[in-house]
């Protein structure tokens, strides 16, 4: 696949870097893609893939946050920045609430209408140029730039 890496990268940046998550994600898109790919249907194949790949990482996040573990957090901050050469550890409440938000925020991201949502992720996630969004969605820069504005205003009023 000529996009791999670009896929690689967009499922890290949706699971917050968690590599085995990402990988499981990929998998799935593959599956997924081998069984409904039909050229004849699909404008642009690698737009397509790229959809496959975030709903499989949402699907994967979903997944993860249905039976919550509050001490996923322990090992990133071990690992994390450091204070005073100790080691920031959340307290059970600090890392409840930072979940809390975190679920939060992708029940919003989710609830965007897809007309907003796909070019908010391609953006802030995946981390594209407008022009690549725009020539993806077969929009024009500017109508993509007043979408993830449209989209960054309502997940500002729902949170």
């Amino acid at each position: 696949m000529t996009h791999h890496g670009q896929m690689r990268g967009l499922a890290m940046r949706l699971l917050r870097g968690n590599e085995a998550d990402a990988e499981d994600a990929l998998s799935i898109a593959m599956l997924r893609a081998e069984r409904a790919y039909d050229p004849e249907k699909i404008r642009n194949p690698a737009a397509w893939f790229n959809r496959l790949v975030r709903n499989a990482c949402i699907d994967q996040l979903r997944q993860r946050n249905r039976a919550p573990n509050l001490g996923d957090g322990l090992e990133e901050a071990l690992n994390g920045t450091e204070t005073s050469g100790f080691a920031a550890i959340p307290s059970g409440e600090e890392a409840l609430l930072s979940h809390e938000g975190f679920v939060e925020t992708l029940c919003a991201v989710l609830d965007l209408p897809p007309e907003l949502m796909e070019p908010l992720l391609l953006r802030c996630f995946a981390e594209r140029s407008y022009d690549e969004i725009a020539r993806d969605m077969g929009l024009s820069n500017a109508a993509v730039r007043k979408r993830v504005q449209l989209a960054r205003q309502h997940l500002l009023r729902r949170l």
